[in-house]
């Protein structure tokens, strides 16, 4: 093919994350489940600051779009920590 390698992928839109996922608030199991089988992370963010965390339009530059990665990393990152609480006993029993 000319030198060019075609490659399968597969997109998954988790738009709708809200604070609290990993509780399971909204759709946030089943998003944050769908994120761990990706190999790949994009995550679009409103540079502008004029989406706020709730994904509510505020005037440009009133929101810090670093909240926005923080806030996933932070999701993700407690999602992971529940799993592992609760499945702790069975964990170390097989460690």
């Amino acid at each position: 093919m000319g030198g060019v390698r075609l490659i399968p992928v597969r997109l998954i839109d988790v738009a709708g994350l809200v604070p609290g996922a990993h509780r399971g608030v909204g759709l946030g199991n089943q998003f944050l489940s769908s994120i761990m089988e990706a190999n790949a992370l994009i995550h679009v963010v409103d540079a502008s600051g004029s989406t706020d965390s709730g994904g509510q339009p505020v005037t440009a530059g009133t929101h810090d779009p670093m909240e926005d990665v923080f806030f996933l990393e932070e999701e993700i990152d407690l999602w992971m920590l529940g799993i592992l609480k609760k499945n702790y006993d069975t964990l170390k029993r097989k460690a």
